[in-house]
C-alpha cells in the first residue's frame, strides 16, 4: 500500500491486506475473519459507507484549521462526488484488467489478483491467497494519465525523503523558545549531521522547501555539496502549514 495503491483502491482494500499480510489464507478463511469487521464478510461492499458530516462537526474544524467553514450540504456533495468519481476509475481499471466492476469485497479480492497485489497458490486443494512481495506500482498496470503518472511519482518522492526532511526541521529546534529562524550550513555539513549521504540530504531539503514555510538562500538541486548557504523558516507559516497538512486530507499532499 506504501507505493500508492492505496490511492487507487476502496479503503477497504486494507482489510484484506491486512490479514493477508500475517499469512496466506483460503476464500472461506477470509471470510470468516472478514466478519469481525464487515456483517457480510466477502459478501460485503467494497466501499464504506460515508459518513456525512454536521455544520457543527465543521465549524468545529474550520476553528481548530483558521478557515472559513464551509456548509454540510456542500462537504458531504463533495464526499459523494468524489465517491462516484472512484467508483467510475474503478470500473475503468476493473475493465482494462479483465476484472469484474468492483462491487464487494469478493470483486475486490479478484481486483487485486487481476492487478498482481495478491497472488494465488492452487497445489491441488484450495486456493490459498497471499501478498505479492514484487507487487507492481500501480502506474505499471493501471490506464493511467501521463499527468496522474508524474503524480504518483512526485509522491513516492515526497514520502520517500519526508523522514529525512523531518530531521533538518528538528536542526530547527521547532520545540524550544529560541529556536532559529536560519540554520547556515552546507550540504556536506548537514548529511553529517543526519548521518545520511549527501545526495539524500539534498532531497531532503527539496521535500522542505514543497510547503513554503521553509526557504533557502541557493537552489539545493545545483548548489556544490560544499558551498555554504542559508536555509530559512517562516515561523507563522509553519505553524499554518504544517498543522493543517497533519488536520488535513490525503488530497492536501498532492
Amino acid at each position: 500500500m506504501a507505493t500508492g495503491w492505496n490511492r487507487f483502491l476502496p479503503g477497504r482494500a486494507i482489510l484484506i491486506a491486512g490479514f493477508l499480510s500475517h499469512q496466506p489464507m483460503t476464500h472461506d478463511e477470509l471470510h470468516d475473519v472478514l466478519l469481525a469487521q464487515v456483517p457480510d464478510g466477502m459478501a460485503d461492499s467494497a466501499w464504506e459507507q460515508l459518513d456525512p458530516y454536521t455544520d457543527e462537526e465543521l465549524a468545529d474544524l474550520a476553528k481548530d484549521w483558521g478557515r472559513e467553514p464551509e456548509t454540510a450540504a456542500q462537504a458531504n456533495a463533495e464526499d459523494e462526488q468524489r465517491r462516484a468519481e472512484d467508483i467510475a476509475d474503478m470500473a475503468t481499471y476493473a475493465a482494462a484488467l479483465g476484472a469484474a466492476h468492483v462491487d464487494t469485497m469478493d470483486d475486490l479480492l479478484a481486483f487485486m489478483v487481476a492487478a498482481r497485489l495478491v497472488v494465488v497458490d492452487d497445489d491441488g486443494g484450495q486456493p490459498r491467497y497471499d501478498l505479492n512481495p514484487d507487487a507492481p506500482l500501480p502506474e505499471e498496470v493501471l490506464p493511467l494519465s501521463e499527468e496522474r503518472r508524474a503524480q504518483e511519482g512526485k509522491i513516492r518522492w515526497l514520502q520517500l525523503y519526508e523522514p529525512t526532511a523531518q530531521n533538518i526541521i528538528r536542526q530547527f529546534r521547532p520545540d524550544e523558545a529560541d529556536r532559529p529562524t536560519a540554520l547556515t550550513t552546507s550540504l556536506q555539513r548537514l548529511s553529517r549531521q543526519l548521518g545520511v549521504d549527501v545526495e539524500t540530504t539534498r532531497a531532503g531539503v527539496g521535500v522542505l522547501l514543497a510547503e513554503g514555510d521553509f526557504t533557502t538562500s541557493r537552489d539545493p538541486e545545483t548548489v556544490p555539496e560544499h558551498a555554504v548557504f542559508e536555509i530559512r523558516v517562516d515561523w507563522r507559516r509553519f505553524a499554518q502549514q504544517r498543522f493543517n497538512l497533519r488536520m488535513g486530507s490525503a488530497e492536501d499532499t498532492d
